[in-house]
């Protein structure tokens, strides 16, 4: 684990060990590159709103193979502490590998939204088949 005491430079040095450019990182990731740049420089005040600052700092984290939750506490920590004061304390990060995206951006190994919709399909078309089944048999 190594210290964290800096979210911007500690997103920038992980972004930069795996030499990806903020362009694949937004496309990834689906975040604008502004707003990863402004994650980079610390300026989370630039992001639309607190809940966009941590739902971005999440993706962009455990893009970059970095533990979230940890970046997270340090947000937060930042967003508590008084105006113009330093950041309390300093916490330690663990190394996660790089969540990896199938086709169309979807996790591979993720919660998928067609499941459900492929199963209704599936229904109704067994329903069909049961139909059409009893209808030629009826006739």
């Amino acid at each position: 684990m190594e210290p964290v005491r800096d979210i911007g430079s500690t997103l920038t040095q992980a972004r930069d060990r795996r030499a990806l450019s903020l362009d694949t990182c937004a496309e990834a990731t689906r975040i604008r590159s502004k707003y990863l740049i402004a994650m980079e420089e610390n300026r989370f005040d630039s992001l639309p709103e607190p809940a966009y600052a941590r739902g971005f700092l999440k993706t962009y984290a455990g893009f970059l193979g970095l533990d979230p939750g940890r970046l997270l506490d340090l947000y937060d920590e930042q967003e508590d502490a008084q105006p113009g004061a330093a950041p309390a304390g300093t916490i330690q990060l663990e190394a996660r590998e790089p969540r990896i995206h199938g086709p169309e951006g979807a996790q591979i190994g993720g919660r998928g939204r067609g499941i459900p919709l492929m199963l209704i399909l599936l229904g109704a078309a067994i329903a069909v088949a049961i139909v059409y089944y009893v209808g030629t048999r009826l006739a």
